[in-house]
């Protein structure tokens, strides 16, 4: 039998076997993700396949009967896989929503940010943001658009709830100047135990580079600064002194809602390391944050 009639046979949704159940659950969540959510339609797969179809025709007799989900799971399982990550990333990145929810993101310790730095802004009236970055878990929330509150846990060390309990660092930031209303956005807050003074500007007319600088205590070492340039709407540039090292990296906008970030961090750091593993264990960096705004009002309660 061919063996990709035995792949679809694999995973079509309505002759699953006990085991496979869970496999049909992730695909109709994926088929709603993919239809519903925008954040990757059907006409982004369609040239992937299309593609592959002209190099194998026994591709295109195989697809033929399948949903969106199913033709995702052959493509993940055929030997063209490589194809579909090379091809998901850069359709992605081309035709992904142009816009995102929250400022900058969220830092790796929590506030509003660049990589390792806070920026000037603050999250909205009721907008929240849950990020993870390698093992930080972070929720921060904004209060009357005027500053935003939030905590940092880390599990790097431990799964259990009584020591990540006691990992928890809380973050603060308010916002002093806004840029519609003044020349700049400018905050002052805490992250544990290190104070800073935050300010950032965007320059339109340098196709919306972002300049953020400020002062700190403790780990900033008096002065931290970074910048960040919209490359394409759904991916940023970003470069920052923090203080103590030097990081870079990317943003990519994934949807209205989602970013995700991979970075290297201690860009000096790295010729210390006498291997590629300690490269990669600890320099990259990559995490993803969701935001939304809570729509809650005490209007219906009292």
């Amino acid at each position: 039998m061919n063996k990709y009639k035995t792949l679809r046979q694999r995973f079509t949704l309505n002759n699953l076997t006990e085991s496979g159940k869970n496999i049909g659950a992730w695909l109709r969540w994926l088929e709603h993700l993919v239809r519903d959510q925008g954040v990757v339609r059907s006409n982004r797969i369609a040239p992937i396949l299309n593609c592959m179809a002209k190099e194998n025709p026994a591709i295109r007799n195989s697809v033929a009967g399948m949903n969106l989900a199913e033709k995702i799971c052959f493509l993940i399982n055929s030997k063209y896989r490589r194809t579909l990550v090379c091809g998901s990333f850069f359709l992605l990145v081309c035709f992904s929503a142009p816009s995102f929810a929250g400022d900058l993101g969220a830092s790796y310790n929590g506030p509003t940010g660049l990589m390792n730095i806070p920026s000037g802004n603050a999250l909205s009236v009721n907008e929240q943001a849950f990020s993870i970055h390698r093992y930080q878990l972070k929720y921060t929330y904004g209060f009357f658009s005027l500053f935003e509150l939030g905590l940092k846990t880390d599990f790097d060390r431990s799964t259990t709830i009584d020591v990540i309990a006691k990992t928890i660092s809380y973050n603060f930031k308010f916002k002093i100047l806004t840029e519609e209303n003044s020349f700049c956005n400018a905050s002052a807050g805490f992250e544990g135990n290190n104070i800073y003074f935050s300010a950032d500007k965007e320059f339109k007319w340098l196709g919306g580079l972002k300049l953020i600088a400020g002062t700190g205590s403790q780990r900033f070492n008096m002065f931290f600064f970074g910048i960040s340039y919209p490359a394409h709407p759904v991916l940023d540039l970003m470069a920052e002194y923090d203080g103590g090292d030097y990081n870079a990296g990317v943003r990519l906008k994934l949807s209205t809602n989602v970013n995700f970030d991979l970075y290297l961090k201690g860009l000096r750091r790295i010729a210390n390391y006498p291997y590629l593993n300690d490269i990669i264990d600890n320099t990259i960096i990559f995490g993803i944050t969701y935001s939304e705004v809570f729509n809650f009002s005490l209007a219906g309660i009292l």
